[in-house]
């Protein structure tokens, strides 16, 4: 990949403190169409963990090291605080290769905090996170002219203001735009970020965040319509994105471009360790393969086989794979 083809990721960064525990009880709650589930701890209980994993997160984060790993040349946009936590991502960003020239530091703020309680049982998280700095992210376009590729991952703060600038940016510049909305954001403004779907290039979304951007563009589809993948496929592109890219955990992940619809199975079906960054393993799989011109079927290989690896660990980052290991393991497929 040429070094003109180098790529921004903007969006969040945080410091993810994982604790996990075998001692919640999960209670099913099939009449709360939001929250089917729901994971319970005594009240005014004190519960011993064995152990805590910490690192760093946030979409932008996650993306641009899954990118640095398979060789991809990548740079961070985002904010954290003047604090040790800040200085820390910092620090563990550039280890991995990643630029962080774009990283403003904000003075008085503290850098995103999340605490993530993992069902040791299904590997299943409940993020409880503070936002404080990244609330403040602010769009500059003259910050992001140097780049060929431009990555857009959930955004906090004043997401009406991005969007604006990201349109303002998109229509003066020959970007390619890669987008993967925030569940909240589609929550928030659907119509913000369908305003954005059609100027990307590739979309990213899982089949909740789908179903709901779907739901406000064709009010016509019915819950049988939204609940097929295909339907979902086509609406998608129909509102402007090039490619569309849909995951559903254990269901595995579709894909539709100009000539065609995808499916792959889960690299492996096994339990997941922490399914913490498994979406986001999965996006930087996926561009990196696009990125070195491979076929859509291994773009989906590349995005299963590095999630798989990803949720075998606590933590976003650590099982993210190499280039070289990434080569070896499509190889043996």
């Amino acid at each position: 990949m040429a070094q003109s083809d180098r790529i921004v990721c903007i969006g969040s960064a945080g410091k993810d403190i994982f604790l996990p525990t075998d001692d919640a009880v999960i209670i099913d709650t099939p009449k709360d169409t939001y929250s089917r589930q729901k994971l319970c701890f005594e009240l005014g209980g004190k519960h011993h963990i064995e152990d805590r994993f910490e690192s760093p997160g946030g979409c932008a984060t996650n993306i641009s090291v899954g990118l640095a790993r398979l060789d991809i040349i990548v740079s961070i946009y985002t904010c954290v605080g003047y604090d040790s936590d800040g200085e820390w991502i910092i620090g563990e960003l550039t280890k991995n290769g990643v630029s962080c020239a774009k990283i403003t530091q904000l003075a008085q703020m503290r850098t995103d905090l999340s605490a993530i309680i993992v069902n040791k049982n299904t590997g299943e998280r409940t993020i409880f996170a503070n936002r404080d700095v990244g609330e403040h992210l602010e769009i500059c376009k003259e910050d992001l002219v140097e780049y060929q590729w431009l990555f857009v991952g959930s955004l906090y703060g004043d997401y009406y203001s991005h969007a604006k600038h990201l349109k303002i940016i998109l229509e003066d510049r020959d970007l390619s735009f890669i987008f993967n909305p925030g569940q909240h954001n589609i929550k928030e403004n659907p119509d913000i970020v369908l305003s954005l779907v059609a100027f990307a290039k590739i979309l990213f979304v899982n089949k909740d965040e789908a179903i709901e951007i779907v739901a406000n563009a064709k009010p016509m589809y019915n819950e049988e319509e939204l609940s097929h993948e295909d339907n979902l496929l086509d609406a998608l592109r129909e509102c402007g994105a090039q490619i569309v890219v849909l995951t559903d955990g254990r269901r595995g992940a579709w894909a539709a471009d100009d000539t065609q619809h995808y499916h792959i199975d889960p690299h492996d079906k096994e339990l997941a360790l922490d399914t913490t960054g498994a979406g986001d393993s999965f996006s930087s799989g996926f561009i990196a393969a696009y990125l070195y011109e491979r076929s859509m079927k291994e773009c989906l290989t590349w995005g299963s086989i590095n999630a798989t690896s990803v949720v075998g660990y606590y933590g976003a980052h650590k099982g993210l794979l190499q280039k070289q290991k990434m080569e070896d393991y499509f190889r043996e497929e």
